[in-house]
């Protein structure tokens, strides 16, 4: 019985021309958003590679230098590009794609594209995860508004439950037959993105495939529990209109406000200011930098058994410079945890809310699976920090190792520059995948198929 429902929805879909013109045209745009975003990532990953040489030959240039004016004259490291990124963006638009690595400072990632972005691409840029999380549901809503309402209006419902059509069974075809006519769209956008990608992306395309069905779904079945409900078309439209206002437009931007007013973060300023406090007046407040140099000091000439900085087998500067890195590690450590972890708890308020609109479960499963969500972004950071503390050590260890040379005009020539590498990230992973958002909508698609079921129980008693 199902299937039979299901081959009639199709052959309908199949013969409105309104259907066939909507679909054809959001394939045509989806088609427009992948090549853009492939054209798009090929020119930034074009970009990248000739900063990051250009800023290599800047560095090997420099000529003799004191190491530590070297390290002050620092590095550029550059965000690698997730071959998804022509899919969905994520976050890589707002939070910077390079980041300067210099001595006694961890600086943020700067040069965001959405900096550079027209201003017609502040509410969203043409992405096809944008286009299927924005009209995938209003597409849903097209195919199954009067589905119910419509048999309703015609007759054809008292018909069909006359001759023992089950509504249970009913709803169950034209559910099914909604998300098959739906289904080319997520799957051709995926695979075009995926052969521009490469291979390798597949398992993460499969899931994305199954999240954004999930996801379609979802609004499937409640616009079907809807227009169970409804005593009209008219009625069922206005309500599954709602229903996008609501779970995809709304809801989102209240849930982002929710979690940024249980959870602040701190401003740019605040936070540095806070870091530069503690790194002058000690983690605790009351181990103030000074006093930190004066104890390694008498700590080094007691290891020596000297009287003088002078006399050490080491150059004092050098060793001072590096364990004042060290201690200011210490401290970026401690506040980007804390900052991290108010991100974590904002991230979590959105993911709880997700029960009130499945866009607030696939909107970070979306970006995870694609290498462009926050926990990327961070990773890059952390390798990049890795590097610079790296760097810097080595550029300070040179010091150190040119004992009764003044220490700011002792020289290092190109050898120690070519020694000193860049940052490379071009083959990592991505990293794994938080998966709960997929697990979020499977259980709003239950949910949501088991109100449209609900609904059909008083089919046959409501005609």
């Amino acid at each position: 019985m199902i299937g039979r429902i299901v081959r009639h929805e199709l052959r309908s879909a199949r013969r409105d021309g309104r259907i066939r013109t909507v679909l054809l045209l959001t394939l045509a745009l989806l088609a427009v958003a992948v090549i853009a975003g492939a054209t798009n990532v090929r020119a930034l990953q074009a970009q990248r590679e000739e900063a990051a040489a250009l800023e290599r030959a800047n560095w090997l240039a420099q000529g003799p230098k004191n190491p530590h004016a070297a390290a002050h004259f620092g590095q550029y490291a550059f965000k690698p590009i997730s071959g998804l990124a022509l899919f969905d963006r994520g976050v890589d638009r707002y939070l910077g794609s390079a980041v300067w690595l210099e001595a006694h400072r961890r600086n943020t990632l700067v040069h965001r594209p959405a900096d550079d972005a027209p201003a017609v691409q502040r509410f969203g840029d043409l992405s096809a995860a944008n286009i299927l999380q924005w009209i995938g549901p209003l597409l849903a809503l097209l195919l199954t508004f009067a589905a119910i309402a419509g048999e309703r209006e015609r007759g054809t419902l008292r018909l069909l439950v006359s001759q023992g059509v089950r509504p249970q069974a009913l709803v169950l075809g034209k559910l099914a037959a909604a998300m098959l006519v739906l289904a080319p769209l997520v799957l051709a956008a995926l695979l075009a993105a995926a052969t521009l990608a490469g291979a390798t992306e597949l398992p993460r395309v499969g899931l994305l495939a199954l999240g954004y069905g999930l996801y379609l779904g979802c609004f499937a079945a409640l616009n079907l529990a809807i227009s169970a409900r409804a005593r009209s078309s008219s009625a069922a439209l206005v309500g599954s209109l709602a229903l996008w206002v609501v779970a995809v437009v709304a809801v989102p931007r209240i849930a982002a406000d929710i979690a940024a007013w249980a959870h602040p973060t701190p401003s740019e300023h605040d936070f540095f200011a806070q870091v530069a406090r503690d790194i002058k007046l000690g983690i605790n407040g009351h181990d103030p930098r000074d006093s930190r140099t004066e104890a390694l000091k008498a700590e080094l000439l007691a290891r020596y058994d000297v009287k003088t900085v002078e006399e050490l087998p080491v150059n004092f500067a050098g060793v001072a410079l590096q364990a004042g890195e060290e201690y200011g590690d210490r401290v970026y450590d401690r506040r980007y945890g804390e900052l991290h972890a108010i991100h974590r708890r904002q991230a979590e308020v959105r993911l709880a809310l997700a029960l009130l609109s499945p866009r607030l479960a696939l909107q970070p499963l979306s970006a995870a699976l694609c290498g462009t969500d926050l926990a990327a972004h961070r990773e890059f950071a952390a390798a990049a920090e890795e590097h610079r503390r790296a760097l810097v050590r080595r550029l300070n260890e040179d010091v150190a190792q040119h004992p009764g040379a003044s220490p700011f005009e002792y020289l290092a020539g190109p050898e120690l520059w070519r020694e000193l590498g860049e940052l490379r990230q071009d083959d990592a992973d991505p990293p794994p995948a938080d998966l709960r958002g997929l697990a979020i909508l499977g259980a709003l698609f239950l949910l949501a198929t088991s109100l449209a079921l609900a609904s059909a129980r008083r089919l046959h008693v409501d005609p």
